[in-house]
């Protein structure tokens, strides 16, 4: 018996048990933060581990001490808040931004870093 035999029963109940639950599922949200607090926390170890630790490898690991890194790094959290902003605004719910940050504001955003970065 293969899937669309089990979801269509002679009834259709079990079709209507999972289209209802896909309709009530909701977007995580500030999921992000897992992948920027790690993030973070790595390049501040491995930065901090640069200072303790005088002729180890490790300091070949410390990437916030690069100049080229700083731009990137920026980028990145400023998507961060971007993100979380846009997050606020969907959980509040209120006001004029209830879904969240429209596409314009999010794309006048990235050019403006773009331009200031630049």
């Amino acid at each position: 018996m293969n899937s669309k035999e089990a979801i269509n029963d002679e009834d259709g109940k079990i079709a209507e048990i999972i289209n209802k639950n896909d309709k009530d599922l909701k977007t995580p949200r500030m999921g992000g933060l897992v992948i920027v607090f790690s993030v973070l926390f790595t390049v501040a170890l491995f930065w901090l581990v640069s200072f303790g630790i005088i002729g180890n490898p490790s300091g070949k690991l410390d990437i916030l001490s690069r100049s080229e890194t700083w731009l990137p790094m920026a980028a990145f959290v400023a998507g961060a808040f971007m993100g979380l902003f846009d997050d606020l605004f969907t959980i509040r719910n209120t006001g004029k931004f209830k879904k969240g940050l429209p596409l314009k504001y999010r794309l006048v955003f990235v050019a403006a870093f773009a331009t200031f970065a630049g």
